[in-house]
This record gives C-alpha cells, sequence and structure tokens, in this order.
C-alpha cells in the first residue's frame, strides 16, 4: 500500500526488521504496517467484502497505489485463469 493513499490521521506501525519485497514493479522496501478492515474491490465485485488484512506500507516511486499478494489473493478466494484470461471471485 502506498503511503500517498494512507487516509488522514492514519498511524502505520513500525515493523521491527524491514521486509524486502520484489514485485512486478520493482523492489520495495517496507518499515510500516497497517491493518485494513472492510476491504471491498468494486473493480471485480461491489458487494464482496474481506474482513481484515496487513498491509505493508512502501514509499517511493510507483505508479500503483496497492500492490496485492499471494497471502491477500488467496484470503480473498480469487482464482486466476491464465490459459483463458478469467479471474473468478
Amino acid at each position: 500500500l502506498h503511503s500517498r493513499v494512507l487516509p488522514k490521521g492514519c498511524q502505520p506501525r513500525l515493523l521491527e526488521n524491514p521486509i524486502r519485497s520484489t514485485t512486478i514493479a520493482g523492489t520495495f522496501e517496507s518499515k510500516r504496517v497497517v491493518d485494513l478492515r472492510d476491504i471491498v474491490l468494486p473493480e471485480f465485485d461491489r458487494n464482496k467484502r474481506i474482513d481484515g488484512q496487513s498491509a505493508f506500507v512502501f514509499d517511493g516511486p510507483c505508479r500503483y497505489n496497492v500492490i496485492l499478494g499471494r497471502d491477500f489473493l488467496l484470503k480473498a478466494g480469487m482464482e486466476f485463469d491464465f490459459q483463458k484470461k478469467i479471474v473468478r471471485w
């Protein structure tokens, strides 16, 4: 989760050990984490909600506001069919 999209007044927790994540958008280091609640992904389904998920906060140049990791996609129950180019949720 890019720091530029954190809600006003949000106070991320500091991590004891920074996390390094490698994505297709690049490698990012996270020193902070936030807890998200009642997550909605309207691009996929406006009615489904994910109860809660921790998200690492990153800074620096990146064109994405959110990078969804495999842990989140698994928890959300998303299925990707790359042969048919379909996402099921």
